[in-house]
């Protein structure tokens, strides 16, 4: 089993995921990478009404975590167990679409991702990907090791691809908001810069009473 925290999103990036749901009335979420279900739990509680997070998760322990705390708590979240890319796959041949989904899992394998969500119409028009640690502690940038230079590569793809508007927000391993550019350019350095006092003023989700351990 993984490590507990390591791989837990901090409370101010599922601020930011809240925000951007909102900001953008998102209804059906796709979560890449699941792990506790923290983000999962932070995007249903202000997605749109009637709206469903799914999640996609390998390990069958968290798995049935996150959807025990849901029912629990009257989330609509469902994580489906599995590798990402056999579920993503299996997804889009149900013809699934999502307006917002959120990537962090497998780094090495964020390319895969994206082609299977934009080859089968996974993205609608307005829709928004958010990519977590797309600098990745710096190596994305000096192409130092194999996952550095993976996540460059996909860096790279994704602001050459015409059919999305890309941005980085800065952080200790980087986020990449992708919007689909048919209808809804994504300006996310401006938009949060503008919306940061309105966007902190708010509380962090509450980790302990989310997860139970309270």
């Amino acid at each position: 089993m993984r490590s507990k925290y390591g791989m837990l999103s901090p409370p101010g990036q599922v601020r930011l995921l809240q925000f951007l749901v909102q900001q953008f009335n998102s209804k059906n979420i796709l979560e890449v990478g699941t792990f506790t279900g923290y983000a999962a739990f932070g995007m249903a509680e202000v997605m749109a009404p009637g709206g469903k997070v799914t999640g996609i998760e390998l390990e069958t322990f968290f798995c049935d975590f996150v959807n025990d705390r849901a029912k629990k708590n009257n989330l609509n979240v469902e994580v489906k167990e599995g590798e990402a890319i056999s579920v993503l796959q299996s997804l889009a041949r149900e013809g699934n679409q999502f307006d917002f989904i959120y990537i962090d899992c497998v780094k090495e394998e964020y390319y895969d991702y994206y082609k299977i969500i934009m080859e089968n119409n996974m993205l609608p028009p307005q829709g928004i990907i958010v990519c977590d640690n797309v600098l990745w502690r710096g190596t994305s940038v000096t192409r130092s090791n194999d996952t550095g230079r993976k996540v460059d590569d996909f860096n790279t793809a994704i602001s050459q691809d015409k059919r999305v508007s890309s941005a980085r927000s800065q952080g200790a391993k980087g986020a990449a908001p992708l919007t689909n550019s048919w209808l809804r350019p994504c300006l996310l350095p401006g938009f949060c810069c503008l919306c940061l006092k309105q966007f902190w003023s708010r509380p962090y989700p509450n980790l302990p009473s989310l997860l139970g351990i309270c």
